[in-house]
């Protein structure tokens, strides 16, 4: 009986032995086979958290930027519509210095044209150019010179108008007028 114990223990050690190397294989094979990719799991996790994060930025930049494209499209829309509708300096200078002949056109006859005051954005650099005119003729005659000044494409705003009767010819009538031009660019007064 004796025997069969050590032959049983000695089976035993041999199957410890075996289990023993087994598992020191699988560690080792663990270790070799495994782990570095668990490092390369682990830097693939971190990338796709810094993925998503970037594609939460971006996206939020591109909805921030598509708004400002709106806006700007929006702005270039109202500019290009408006930019027929003032002066550029050399017109201006032109149309302010012409007055006398434009009002003559129309039958009328300029008393007086004095400028009055230039006001300027400085963010659009579009300048507001005052000028007060006087002039005389008949109603008809004025009503049409104040027709042409609106028939322009570039604005020709009339800020204030006075009619009045002349004293000599009661068909005659004196009008004094303010009207404003609008710039574009900057220029010297």
């Amino acid at each position: 009986m004796r025997i069969d114990r050590t032959e049983f223990a000695a089976q035993k050690q041999e199957l410890l032995l075996f289990v023993a190397l087994v598992a020191a294989g699988l560690i080792a094979a663990r270790e070799w086979v495994v782990r570095p990719h668990l490092g390369a799991l682990r830097a693939s996790e971190q990338y796709v958290s810094a993925l998503k994060a970037s594609a939460e930025r971006s996206a939020t930049v591109n909805s921030a930027l598509r708004a400002k494209r709106g806006r700007l499209e929006t702005l270039a829309a109202q500019c290009a519509s408006r930019s027929g509708m003032v002066f550029s300096p050399a017109k201006a200078d032109e149309f302010l210095s012409d007055l006398e002949a434009f009002c003559m056109e129309t039958g009328c006859v300029m008393g007086g044209a004095s400028r009055l005051d230039n006001r300027q954005d400085s963010d659009s650099g579009i300048k507001a150019r005052t000028t007060a005119l006087s002039l005389q003729g008949t109603c008809s005659n004025v009503i049409r010179f104040i027709q042409k000044l609106r028939a322009r494409p570039q604005r020709v705003a009339i800020e204030s108008l006075r009619m009045t009767a002349a004293r000599t010819d009661s068909r005659i009538v004196e009008c004094a007028m303010v009207i404003t031009i609008y710039v574009q660019g900057r220029e010297e007064d």
